[in-house]
Parts: C-alpha cells; sequence; structure tokens
C-alpha cells in the first residue's frame, strides 16, 4: 500500500469515526433531554403528591381540631349547668334552711310558754 492510499484510508477511517462519535453525541444529548424531560415529570408529580397529602392532612387536623374544641364546649357548657344547678340548690338550701330555723324558732316560743304555764300553775 502506497503512502497516499494509507493517507486516504486513515482520512475515511477519521470521518467514519468522527460520523460515529457525532451520532453518540446526538444520542447522548437527546438521552439527556429525555432524563431532562422525565425529571421534570417526576419533580412535577412529587410536587403534586406533596400538595395533595398537605391539603388532606390540614383538611384531617382541622376536623380534629374542630371535634376537640366541640367536646371541650360540651364540657364547658356541662360544667356551667352543673354550677348553675348547684347555686340553685344552694340558694333553695338556703330558703329552707332560713324557714326551718323560723318554724325551730316558733315551737321554741310555744314550748317556753307552755312551760312557762306548766311552772307557773299549781295544779
Amino acid at each position: 500500500m502506497r503512502v497516499s492510499e494509507l493517507g486516504t484510508k486513515v482520512s475515511e477511517l477519521k470521518a467514519e469515526v468522527d460520523g460515529r462519535f457525532a451520532a453518540v453525541d446526538r444520542e447522548l444529548e437527546d438521552l439527556r433531554q429525555q432524563i431532562k424531560s422525565e425529571g421534570e415529570a417526576v419533580r412535577r408529580y412529587v410536587d403534586d403528591r406533596i400538595t395533595l397529602e398537605h391539603q388532606a392532612t390540614r383538611r384531617h387536623f382541622d376536623v380534629v381540631a374542630e371535634k376537640m374544641m366541640g367536646e371541650r364546649n360540651l364540657a364547658l357548657d356541662q360544667s356551667m349547668a352543673t354550677s348553675q344547678q348547684l347555686l340553685g340548690l344552694t340558694a333553695s338550701n338556703a330558703g329552707d334552711h332560713v324557714r326551718f330555723e323560723h318554724r325551730l324558732d316558733d315551737h321554741d316560743r310555744r314550748l317556753e310558754r307552755i312551760e312557762r304555764r306548766h311552772d307557773t300553775d299549781p295544779a
């Protein structure tokens, strides 16, 4: 083989190798773009899932908080009703106590009058 033929052959091989490298570079660039595109799709999916989970968790928390506030309010209402009932009973008992004291005082006075009459009667 002659040097000129060898030079031509080397040039042809170099062109072929360069062409293959260019094709590989294009395929790599396509893969990079595909990976980037898929990565964006995954990122959007994850962001959407996080947002949905956040919203679901927030709704659940709001429901639980509402329930707890309702139960607290019910307990407070029951406590206040019991306090009012006790105040009413205390007032009623105080009134009954005053009436009983008056009645006992009346009985004491009657007994004293009877005892005085009995002591003053020489029968």
